[in-house]
């Protein structure tokens, strides 16, 4: 949504990172993949973002509600 911050929206492992600090996505593209329930889930934003900071590291375990990626606007 309009958040300034991707979070995680259930616990799970953190497959693969596609951005980096500084990197202006668009709308759609992937950030994230993120292993949960058995299931690989792509974590895409619904608006064009700069990232701001990426909180979170390829292989780490993430909590429901867990920060990982800082947005600003592009």
């Amino acid at each position: 949504g309009g958040d300034q911050d991707l979070k995680s929206g259930m616990p799970g492992k953190i497959i693969e990172i596609f951005v980096k600090p500084g990197d202006v996505v668009k709308a759609n593209k992937p950030l994230i993949i993120m292993e949960a329930m058995k299931m690989e889930n792509e974590m895409r934003t619904s608006r064009d973002v700069k990232i701001k900071e990426i909180i979170v590291k390829q292989g780490a375990s993430v909590e429901s509600g867990a920060i990982m990626i800082k947005f600003e606007d592009p």
